[in-house]
């Protein structure tokens, strides 16, 4: 299996406005089964970003699943499945998390913090991913970071 990414937009963002701006520009893009993949530093926005992205369906009480690896957010819109990898250091770690039972479903909205430690290998085909790369511009600005969206495509080739 092969990954291809391609960038789709980044944004130079240094609030929760600019992070909203790059959420406006990514929901339209979204199918029944999507699953977005976050990668940047500690501290870098991922959980903030997921926070905005409930918010702007409607969901309210969010918090880092850290330490619980998982959490479901929903309502009659919408129910989010949002993964916390960082504490994960192998696969079967991983796989007793229960991310992979989310990709079971007809529809749903995943997010993956530390997405960098799943193999390409393990993802469903039938499912859209992005992935959102979050990372600090600069030591001068606190809140400035860069944000480049790109859609991921899994093949066999």
């Amino acid at each position: 299996m092969n990954l291809n990414t391609k960038i789709i937009f980044s944004e130079k963002i240094q609030d929760k406005a600019g992070l909203n701006k790059v959420i406006f520009n990514l929901k339209p893009r979204l199918g029944e089964k999507s699953c977005i993949l976050l990668n940047g530093e500690l501290a870098a926005g991922k959980t903030t970003f997921v926070q905005l992205f409930c918010e702007s369906y409607g969901l309210r009480n969010m918090a880092s699943p850290t330490f619980s690896l998982h959490h479901v957010y929903k309502n009659e819109k919408i129910t989010v499945d949002h993964f916390d990898l960082y504490r994960l250091h192998s696969s079967d770690e991983i796989e007793t998390s229960g991310l992979w039972d989310v990709f079971s479903k007809k529809q749903g909205l995943v997010f993956i913090e530390w997405a960098s430690r799943l193999s390409v290998l393990d993802l469903p085909m039938d499912w859209t991913f992005f992935e959102v790369e979050l990372s600090k511009v600069s030591n001068i600005s606190v809140n400035e970071r860069l944000v480049v969206v790109s859609a991921v495509k899994l093949s066999f080739q």
